[in-house]
């Protein structure tokens, strides 16, 4: 008879096949991570060379007088 659907002969053997997956799995999500934080820190790099030193005061602001 043919079997299509070979069962495991002993039931404690791991799956290889999903730890392979899950492996993969892992090495690609962490690329990704990885990619973003490098994207984040020179977006952050960019934006300190674009940016003037210091800020403005602007109307929202409470001057050193009032604060008290």
């Amino acid at each position: 008879m043919l079997n299509i659907i070979k069962l495991h002969d002993n039931y404690n053997d791991p799956t290889w096949s999903v730890i392979v997956g899950l492996i993969i799995f892992l090495a690609g999500v962490t690329y990704y991570i990885v990619y973003i934080m490098r994207m984040a820190f020179d977006e952050l790099e960019d934006g300190r060379t674009n940016q003037p030193e210091g800020r403005k005061p602007g109307p929202g602001d409470i001057s050193p007088e009032t604060q008290d």
